[in-house]
């Protein structure tokens, strides 16, 4: 009876029954469904107020719990899965939740990227299926790289959640299918554009293409015998579709000086490239390395090519006041006559490597590899350009070729400066 008197005293009416409780300023009795009903016209339902830190500091709450965060001004749950979500916010807007998948439609053991339309929120990921996370990605990444491990239709959903504490959410379904793996192919320099399809079945391919070397100066009575820039390396991988038909560049070394100890240089390599043959779109291309210089009176590595790039510009010519800037945007690079490396723009329509414009004759690599000029090195072919030579100025110094730049298109990049020698190479594997 004293409890009863208290309850009384507190609110104007409490009704006990065999279904529930009923907590109201009117009398009557409670829903018949409801263990606990609060029925009022002039009130409503006060939740515990806390800041964060006095909510983080719950030992152990339970599922379903539920606070007002005088921090975030948010009512807020504890859900199972061991967070605290946000069940509605003082917000004036919310942030936009939309995501998109690459590619659209996955296969078994392939990342697929999670990509939302906004950028510097809070991000909070759900998977169906168990999925495991690529490249040090996680359920909190802002683009996670999500793998399956078995075909079906599967759903992604993101809470996105702003700087005021409000957030919004979308679910999303993607389809992953078996696909066929464990296939390679290898294209090997053969001086012109060489076609393949995409096998039936393939979903993912892993693009390896390597630049070309540029050529040497290697007169053995030199007081230096100066080498060509080597090859980059561009790893990349893409979701595709079997039956698309691609053509392939591979570049040719730089050819090496001709000359002698006093005169000559040697040409630039070409780059190697792989394209969606019906629209040209390019995938991937590994910049060549810069032709090596006439000796002069400064020490290597002056007088060496400059290695292929892993960024999209052409570096400069090495050395000398006749260097030139490296070509940018898939253009070629600068030099007189022949030197400077072609890009991307006019190796699609002339992959032929650039021919010597007059005195020793060393002409650039196949993919776009820029030719020797008087006695500076030729830059090498690749996205952008490299830089080539003005000849210039006098026997203390000459100008080496610049590295041409390379592109990547794909997913899990590996993109490496100078690791190839002699003639460039592409390798898909499945």
């Amino acid at each position: 009876m004293r409890f009863l008197s208290f309850l009384s005293l507190t609110f104007l009416s409490l009704s006990l029954s065999g279904q529930g409780v009923l907590i109201s300023n009117q009398p009557g009795q409670p829903s018949s469904d409801a263990l606990l009903e609060v029925r009022s016209t002039t009130q409503g339902l006060l939740f515990p107020r806390l800041t964060t830190t006095q909510r983080n500091s719950i030992a152990n709450p339970n599922s379903g719990l539920t606070i007002f965060n005088l921090t975030s001004q948010c009512l807020e749950t504890y859900m199972p899965s061991g967070n605290w979500r946000q069940v509605g916010c003082d917000c004036a807007s919310f942030p936009n939740p939309a995501f998109t998948f690459s590619p659209a439609s996955g296969s078994v053991n392939s990342p697929v990227s999670c990509q939302p339309a906004l950028s510097g929120q809070s991000y909070a990921w759900s998977f169906t299926g168990n999925p495991s996370f690529a490249n040090n990605t996680n359920a909190n990444s802002q683009q996670p790289q999500v793998i399956w491990s078995q075909a079906g239709s599967y759903q992604a959903t993101l809470l996105i959640t702003d700087a005021n504490g409000c957030s919004d959410s979308l679910t999303q379904s993607i389809s992953i299918s078996n696909c066929v793996t464990g296939g390679s192919q290898t294209f090997s320099f053969t001086g012109t554009v060489q076609q393949w399809s995409i096998p039936a079945g393939v979903c993912s391919l892993t693009i390896t293409a390597r630049g070309a070397a540029g050529g040497d100066n290697p007169f053995s009575g030199c007081t230096y015998q100066a080498t060509g820039g080597l090859g980059a390396e561009i790893t990349g991988t893409f979701a595709v579709t079997p039956g698309t038909a691609l053509s392939i560049i591979v570049g040719e070394r730089g050819t090496n000086s001709n000359g002698n100890c006093a005169n000559g240089a040697a040409g630039g390599g070409g780059g190697s490239f792989v394209y969606q043959t019906n629209t040209n779109q390019l995938w991937i291309a590994a910049g060549g390395g810069g032709g090596a210089a006439l000796e002069n009176q400064n020490a290597p590595p002056y007088v060496n090519g400059v290695p292929g790039q892993t960024t999209q510009n052409g570096s400069d010519g090495r050395e000398g006041p006749g260097a030139t800037p490296g070509g940018t945007a898939g253009n070629a690079g600068g030099g007189a006559g022949q030197s400077g490396g072609h890009g991307w723009n006019q190796v699609l329509s002339n992959p032929a490597g650039r021919q010597p414009s007059g005195g020793y004759n060393a002409p650039g690599g196949y993919g776009g590899g820029g030719a020797n000029h008087t006695n500076g090195g030729g830059g090498g072919g690749g996205y952008s350009g490299g830089g080539g030579t003005t000849g210039c100025c006098n026997a203390t110094f000459y100008s080496a070729g610049g590295g041409g730049g390379s592109f990547n298109a794909g997913l899990n990049q590996n993109n490496q400066s100078g690791t190839q020698s002699g003639n460039g190479q592409v390798v898909i594997t499945w």
